[in-house]
């Protein structure tokens, strides 16, 4: 049950494939948060609205608003899960445009009645929204929402580019239930069509180092009691430990029981396809076999200051320097490919490539 000095929304984010769902999972089944998924709207259309934030919503504009939060924003981020996510179809559009208005009818109004939404569709005590790449906006997030806490999950770069490497492979898309299963035979998903365009070991290493520097620079510009980084290792080989002092930050009393909530996902146990319990302490070193020495070695030399200010060892792998160098020349082309795969999420395509030009820079 929450307590009454938890009074605003939850945020997860961090660099993709870093833990940020089973937060989301834990915020449900273990803190009684409902957070919405991969809603995109401070990176997306929230920045298309800049100018238009100090004012109310007209109504040819909240039109535009039930459009992106009912139907595109599924078709750009998380395609075929409309049918999958009940919960997010059974969101009445009307009771969220009366909210808007009752809240005051600004953009954010929109954005809050509709995580509000969820809450009355799925039951909890607070509402909280997962999308990773809101790390880079967290002073938006906190200027909107001034009563608002942030979650940042970190987890080790290596890892984050085998969980690319492998993403789409084998399993189909997730339900809300955490049940999921084999890919069936066939064409292979839009998912990991994508997934081989945008993959490869520096792009991901430097978005993943990118990603944990704004998550360590909100942290000191916010205070330590607004943003919170938790590493995904931790609350893997940690879960009972994390989840507790996560709900005393919070402020939230709640009865942790890591072992029996249920999960889906590659970091977590599976039992033949069916729904699973538990962390799986397995994931924090699967890098290990997913990755090619080449690889590895290429992403411990790109996110050189994320190993060592986060708190990962070396690997002292050998590779061998003709991969490594194959490595490093394939890494402008696809670069250029990640780039056209990813057009419809990168807004402004200049300040798209020049933001992510600065994370290399970043050590």
């Amino acid at each position: 049950m929450r307590q009454e000095n938890m009074t605003g929304p939850v945020f997860i984010c961090g660099p993709s494939r870093s833990g940020t769902t089973l937060m989301a999972w834990v915020f449900q089944n273990q803190l009684d948060i409902a957070a919405v998924g991969e809603s995109h709207y401070f990176s997306h259309l929230r920045t298309a609205y800049a100018q238009r934030l100090d004012r109310p919503l007209k109504h040819d504009e909240l039109d535009e608003f039930e459009t992106y939060f009912f139907e595109t924003r599924w078709r750009a981020y998380l395609p075929r899960q409309v049918g999958q996510k009940n919960e997010y179809a059974r969101i009445d559009r009307d009771v969220v445009r009366q909210r808007c208005h009752e809240l005051g009818g600004h953009a954010d109004n929109y954005f809050q009645a509709y995580c509000e939404g969820y809450i009355e569709v799925l039951g909890g005590n607070s509402w909280g929204e997962k999308t990773p790449r809101h790390v880079f906006r967290i002073d938006d997030i906190l200027s909107a929402f001034p009563d608002a806490t942030i979650v940042c999950m970190i987890r080790d770069p290596r890892s984050v580019v085998a969980s690319f490497k492998d993403w789409g492979k084998e399993k189909t898309e997730e339900s809300s239930t955490g049940t999921q299963g084999r890919a069936p035979a066939g064409p292979k998903s839009d998912r990991r069509k994508r997934v081989e365009k945008v993959f490869h070991p520096i792009t991901l290493a430097t978005l993943c180092q990118g990603a944990f520097r704004a998550a360590e620079e909100a942290a000191k510009r916010h205070g330590s009691d607004r943003v919170r980084i938790i590493k995904f290792e931790d609350l893997i080989l940690s879960p009972r430990e994390v989840l507790e002092e996560l709900a005393q930050w919070l402020g939230i009393s709640a009865e942790i029981d890591p072992d029996n909530m249920p999960v889906s996902n590659s970091s977590y146990h599976k039992n033949d396809g069916k729904q699973s319990t538990g962390m799986n302490p397995k994931a924090v070193d699967r890098w290990r076999k997913t990755l090619t020495p080449a690889e590895i070695r290429v992403v411990e030399r790109t996110a050189s200051g994320m190993l060592r200010d986060g708190g990962y060892e070396a690997s002292g792998i050998r590779a061998n320097p003709f991969a490594m160098l194959g490595c490093y020349l394939s890494f402008a082309p696809s670069a250029m490919r990640a780039i056209v795969a990813s057009r419809h999420r990168t807004g402004n395509l200049p300040a798209f490539v020049f933001r992510r030009f600065r994370m290399l820079l970043k050590g």
